[in-house]
């Protein structure tokens, strides 16, 4: 029996070497002998799918604003409801009874905002002209949209988008420094025409701001003289606006609110490309130094004004959903009264925009 025993600790001694070591109680002691046996670890488990949020048929998420009716079919809103998931009551077809906190309402999954006070906004404002877009949902409003103004300064907004595009194809070095002749000297806005002599060089860069925040007549001619006007005129008709009605100067052309707004959205298209020159251009457009249009959200805008015929702003504001707000007017400017008007009836559509575009 003692041999055995004395044969079994060898035995034991040999093992416990083989694998490492003798362990008396130590903190770092081995599992016992059967779980030490090397083997092949399992493969790691795959990342649990994460499971989209069960809607039960009685749930519904809006998935946006949506006007809350006293009953089915009818015309206007009573109120709104956010972006949620909901409690349905009732189904018929595109219209959804719902639990809201004023007891049971309806919702029409085809809901377009109503337009009725903006109606009854700009009947109180003649020989004026409006395009609003919110850009996120392409819900447009016009009014007097296709009325013909004289577009004054506002087109050198779309000017700039075609050179700063033709700068991204290379065609263009923003760095060139251009020469101030006679011939480009115009009145009217701006301050090279009287702040600097004939023979004066500005980059190309620094015309194009020129051209935008100061409104700068003599550097859009300077750039108008340089790169020309036909490509313009191509590069208007395929934004969809009308080649005919721009004139020599570009800043004394015809133009419409529509045409205004369709120009505002293809340089907030150029402004969120990440384009080379993107934010050179916003900037330019934030930084305009005759704001007619305002709001509590940053406003990157181009005005243009001739009295007694033209005040106009174009703008694209910056709110959580943003949008763009063209107002153009047959009138002198400059008062206190055309401020005050801009100002109620940009603050109207921005109050708008907020309430049925909200996030």
């Amino acid at each position: 029996m003692r041999k055995i025993l004395q044969r079994v600790v060898v035995i034991a001694l040999v093992f416990s070497l083989a694998f490492g070591g003798v362990y008396l109680f130590a903190d770092d002691a081995p599992p016992p002998i059967f779980s030490i046996i090397p083997s092949i670890p399992p493969p790691p488990m795959p990342p649990l799918p994460v499971e989209e949020p069960v809607i039960s048929p009685t749930q519904f998420y809006t998935g946006r604003v949506m006007g809350l009716f006293s009953y089915k079919g009818a015309r206007y809103p009573i109120s709104s409801i956010s972006s949620q998931v909901v409690t349905v009551l009732d189904v018929d077809g595109y219209w959804k009874q719902i639990n809201t906190w004023i007891g049971p309402r309806w919702i029409y999954l085809n809901f377009v905002p109503p337009t009725n006070s903006l109606d009854n906004l700009m009947r109180r404002f003649p020989n004026t002209a409006v395009f609003y877009k919110n850009i996120e949902t392409g819900f447009t409003y016009q009014w007097n949209a296709d009325r013909q103004f004289f577009g004054a300064s506002l087109s050198k907004a779309s000017y700039a988008l075609y050179l700063y595009q033709r700068a991204e194809l290379g065609e263009i070095d923003l760095n060139r420094y251009l020469t101030f002749t006679q011939a480009d000297r115009n009145a009217g806005s701006g301050i090279i025409n009287s702040r600097y002599p004939v023979g004066r060089q500005f980059t190309t860069r620094r015309l194009l701001e020129l051209n935008l925040y100061e409104s700068d007549n003599v550097a859009t001619n300077i750039l108008r003289r340089t790169f020309g006007i036909e490509g313009y005129r191509q590069f208007v008709q395929n934004l969809g606006g009308n080649p005919g009605m721009i004139r020599y100067r570009i800043f004394n052309s015809q133009l419409t609110a529509n045409e205004a707004g369709r120009f505002a959205y293809a340089i907030w298209e150029y402004l969120e490309s990440d384009g080379v020159y993107s934010e050179e251009f916003r900037g330019a457009l934030l930084n305009n130094q005759f704001p007619f249009i305002v709001s509590d959200h940053p406003v990157a805008s181009k005005t243009g004004w001739t009295s007694p015929i033209a005040w106009h702003d174009m703008a694209i504001v910056h709110a959580p959903s943003p949008y763009i707000l063209v107002i153009m007017s047959a009138r002198g400017g400059w008062t206190t009264a055309d401020y005050r008007d801009f100002a109620e009836v940009s603050m109207y559509f921005q109050q708008y925009n907020d309430r049925w575009f909200a996030r």
